[in-house]
């Protein structure tokens, strides 16, 4: 868990309104923040964060971190976000839908979905399948190579060495329930109520919203599928 200097909880009254993030200029909603606390967003995750002094979050109050624009709600994405409908201006989350059941992922795109105001933008940052299929079928691409390179420290030396342990690894060593490639999250987000029209495909730090440019976190952009959608 990292530790903070310090944490105020703030007497926010639920449900948080537009008029209250306006008045905040808070940028968006990260879900799934886990210790990348973002400057100017509302930034949640299951888990609990802590100051200095060992004090850490509780689910509940909303709490402002370090005496700078930036906030925490420790929340369970799989129940509703105390937020009312059309309220929130861009949603962020990187490497955490794929820790979700399939149902409980389109359950949890809906429910971005009612949050955010019209014609605002969710981006989804998540493991690509295609490429590590890619990487399987042919190991002279280089995509394992440069995978060992990044995360050999977190893998067993010998076993990171076998193509077929490298698929593997993705889908049981990090608590991953699903994983996507474009077409798969497309469905996702259209069954949770996004236009087709609307769902595309990005790249690292490249996004219709400036404000989701710097979000995504350089060492996990190789293998990393960006997709954006936006509420109509």
């Amino acid at each position: 868990m990292r530790s903070f200097t310090s944490l105020q909880p703030l007497d926010a009254a639920y449900p948080l309104t537009g008029d209250w993030f306006d008045e905040h200029a808070i940028r968006g909603l990260h879900c799934g923040c886990g210790d990348a606390v973002r400057v100017f967003w509302l930034n949640t995750d299951l888990g609990a964060i802590a100051d200095e002094a060992g004090t850490a979050t509780e689910p509940g109050p909303v709490y402002q971190i370090d005496e700078v624009p930036r906030w925490f709600l420790q929340h369970d994405a799989l129940e509703p976000y105390p937020i009312s409908d059309d309220s929130v201006n861009a949603s962020f989350s990187e490497h955490f839908i794929e820790h979700l059941e399939p149902d409980h992922a389109i359950a949890w795109l809906a429910e971005v979905r009612r949050v955010l105001r019209p014609g605002a933008v969710i981006r989804v940052v998540t493991p690509d399948l295609r490429q590590y299929v890619a990487g399987y079928a042919d190991p002279s691409d280089g995509f394992f190579d440069e995978l060992r390179r990044l995360a050999g420290h977190l893998l067993d030396p010998e076993a990171q060495q076998r193509p077929t342990f490298m698929l593997n690894q993705v889908f049981k060593l990090w608590g991953h329930k699903w994983l996507y490639d474009f077409d798969e999250l497309r469905h996702a987000l259209v069954k949770a109520g996004f236009d087709e029209d609307t769902v595309e495909e990005r790249g690292f730090r490249d996004s219709q919203v400036q404000d989701l440019v710097g979000m995504d976190i350089p060492w996990r952009a190789h293998g990393s599928l960006y997709v954006e959608a936006r509420k109509t």
